[in-house]
């Protein structure tokens, strides 16, 4: 399985965990970091959960974009 998708899994992981949070803006360093990859992997993982729903992003005037948890992301799992 590509690096990307296995981060892209892990951060849908940590949104059913509740532990990122719908809305909550998404720092493609700081998720680098989380997960021990470069932020271009980050990067493509967050365009694979765009397509899904999962993420939102905003693009800025600079070209860059803001991600952020979708507010209708999966639920978190109930015991």
């Amino acid at each position: 399985m590509p690096l990307s998708l296995r981060v892209a899994c892990a951060i849908t992981l940590d949104i059913r965990s509740g532990r990122l949070k719908p809305g909550e803006r998404l720092v493609v360093s700081r998720l680098a970091d989380r997960y021990h990859v470069d932020k271009v992997t980050v990067g493509k993982a967050l365009v694979t959960l765009l397509i899904n729903g999962t993420t939102r992003s905003i693009d800025l005037p600079s070209k860059q974009r803001r991600w952020f948890v979708a507010e209708r992301a999966p639920a978190p799992n109930r015991p």
